[in-house]
């Protein structure tokens, strides 16, 4: 699993000093994969698959839950963060929602 072609931002969510107002700032730029997300995803993603997708990455990509990711323009929020893999070769999965604004 190393076809990561899809160039993509992160934003990480910060809060104020006086922790009275979040935003994101931006975090850092990697190469992940995107697809449709499986059947199998949906148990465990409890929201709607329509705006739903799995984003795939190198293991040593350093995401959290509720970072947003913007790739060719179109904006998730990361959750259910998985690392897969053995010892010769890991990856990174997540459940990946387009948030409603």
């Amino acid at each position: 699993m190393n076809d990561f072609k899809q160039k993509a931002m992160i934003y990480r969510l910060v809060s104020d000093q006086g922790k009275t107002k979040e935003a994101y700032e931006y975090y850092g730029e990697c190469k992940v994969s995107i697809r449709q997300i499986k059947a199998e995803d949906l148990l465990i993603s409890e929201g709607n698959p329509a705006k739903m997708a799995k984003l795939y990455a190198d293991q040593k990509i350093d995401i959290n839950e509720t970072d947003k990711l913007i790739c060719e323009g179109v904006e998730y929020i990361i959750k259910n963060i998985v690392r897969v893999g053995d010892k010769a070769l890991r990856w990174t999965e997540a459940i990946i929602y387009k948030p409603s604004n």
